[in-house]
């Protein structure tokens, strides 16, 4: 420790107090220092609660005095313009009652983040995550997790253009540029309608957020909090609708088919379960660059969110999250906790199975139960029709998929081909899928370049982040993620915040509050 601590807070730690400073930074910030445990892990020593207490008012007066600087500065054109919103809201609520009304909200409460704070946006929209369940709002379905894209979306590019700055574009940038552009492009295909236009548009907002995420790099430990928040909100009406339906629970042809299943606020089981891998993994890479109450608000949730997903009784994803998980033994620093942990996992699941212990046993075993419903037949029929609609549609896609099928000995309606790259390919083009698969390689070149600075703080952050990817890809083996909006946005703010270790890496820096100061109004 150091030898005396000083009495207060210099102005500069000050100001970076709401700029969330990397894991190293804010050890000085508190004057802790940075030991190691057994396993090699960095572990801090304990600060004193003086210190703790002067970083924690620090951050305080900061936010208040961002918030005061804001009220200030608006002014008598900005109090009217604030007037007019107000009313709008208002109106929206007598057209198309309160479901508009709140979606309009946090459409401007998004807005005004991302003018005013853009450092925000991308923890507000991880914070909204388990809000893309669609309503039906004036003749149209639309996500309160669209309206906050949207909404972001707009904000950031006024902030832009209050600057007046020029866009720092890297080749993650131009790339998703070129994603979007060909999205833009299937409009031209065989499907007209307006829901195309409103993809496109979706799309291109998603964009704006990435770079913006990837610029504002001091982000990084707000994101931490606000993705454990989404996803202890959604482990826990899981594990609550799990234990609703305890007594009416069934599982049919050997564990090939459980019902009822789980669907948390995303409406879907698939995309609970797809969703749940990934944000665990996001967690535990973000909670493992951290110390104190934040370590432990993240193992908290990645803990719930395992639980969780055992309940979902989604095979894929299970492998996807095994096959993440795996991508830790790369690094000696977490090799045996996840040896240790896989062996735990691994007894458990084959007890359940060897011992037919309910639904979980039976689903656990179903695969190697020989696929006497015809299960994998569908899969394969529909990998082949989706191969002749992208024969068709090659560079504007189809637009739509629907292949009606057996599946456990019923008939099913498929609506997408269950394969990442094959449903880019086959709703947007070959090209999208191109340029897609081009962001998701240099995502993971990011991510394996700093998980390999082995100096830095930020390497395990980055090995947790090339997990989530890993699994995303297995996952896509088997499914299509990008269908459910919830789903879309984690994606992309993962991809953004593995571009930003990738560039942290490359200049021999941290996530720091440069660009966060500079760009703060």
């Amino acid at each position: 420790m150091p030898s005396h601590a000083r009495s207060e807070l210099s102005p500069t730690e000050k100001s970076g107090a709401l700029g969330y400073r990397s894991a190293d930074d804010s050890a000085a910030l508190i004057g802790r220092e940075r030991t190691s445990d057994k396993w090699g892990m960095e572990e801090p020593v304990a600060p004193s609660e003086s210190l703790q207490g002067k970083a924690i008012d620090a951050q305080l007066e900061s936010i208040g005095d961002a918030l005061r600087s804001d009220v200030s500065a608006l002014g008598v054109r900005g109090w009217s313009a604030g007037v007019g919103l107000g009313a709008g809201i208002v109106v929206l609520a007598a057209v198309g009652g309160i479901e508009a009304a709140g979606l309009g909200l946090l459409a401007l409460v998004a807005l005004v983040t991302a003018w005013r704070r853009p450092y925000l946006l991308g923890p507000f929209a991880a914070l909204m995550l388990p809000a893309g369940e669609r309503m039906h709002v004036l003749a149209a379905q639309v996500a309160p997790l669209e309206a906050v894209v949207g909404g972001g979306a707009v904000g950031y590019l006024v902030h832009l253009a209050s600057k007046r700055e020029r866009p720092r574009l890297t080749v993650a940038h131009w790339v998703f540029a070129a994603l979007v552009a060909a999205i833009a492009l299937s409009t031209l295909g065989p499907v007209d309608d307006s829901d195309r236009l409103r993809e496109v548009l979706f799309w291109a907002a998603l964009g704006i957020v990435f770079y913006a995420v990837t610029v504002q790099v001091g982000s990084r430990r707000l994101l931490l909090v606000a993705l454990a928040a989404a996803t202890l909100v959604e482990a826990l009406v899981t594990i609550y609708e799990y234990v609703d339906g305890w007594s009416e629970r069934f599982s049919l042809l050997n564990g090939a088919i459980v019902y009822p299943l789980p669907s948390g606020t995303l409406g879907h089981p698939n995309a609970l379960a797809q969703f749940l891998v990934l944000a665990v993994l996001g967690v535990l890479a973000l909670a493992l660059a951290e110390q104190g109450a934040l370590r432990r608000l993240g193992f908290l949730a990645v803990v719930m969110g395992s639980l969780a997903l055992v309940v979902t009784f989604s095979r894929a994803s299970w492998i996807a999250f095994a096959v993440g998980v795996s991508v830790y033994l790369l690094d000696r620093r977490t090799r045996v906790p996840v040896l240790a942990a896989g062996a735990v996992a691994a007894i458990g699941a084959a007890s359940l199975a060897l011992f037919n212990a309910g639904a979980i046993g039976a689903r656990i075993s179903s695969p190697f139960s020989g696929d006497s419903a015809g299960l994998y037949g569908f899969r394969a029929e529909l990998v082949r029709r989706a191969a002749e609609t992208i024969a068709d549609h090659p560079f504007a896609g189809s637009g739509r998929f629907e292949e009606a099928g057996v599946y456990a000995g019923r008939p099913d309606l498929a609506t997408h081909p269950h394969n990442l790259f094959l449903g880019l390919a086959v709703f947007f083009g070959i090209p999208a899928a191109i340029a897609f698969g081009a962001l998701v390689l240099l995502a993971l070149r990011s991510a394996w370049r700093a998980s390999r600075a082995r100096a830095r703080a930020d390497s395990l952050t980055a090995l947790g982040f090339l997990a989530l990817l890993v699994a995303l890809l297995v996952n896509g083996i088997l499914e299509y993620p990008l269908w459910n909006t919830s789903l879309l946005v984690l994606v992309v703010l993962a991809l953004a915040v593995a571009i930003t270790l990738g560039r942290d890496a490359a200049n021999g820096s941290s996530a720091s509050t440069e660009t966060t100061e500079r760009d703060a109004p």
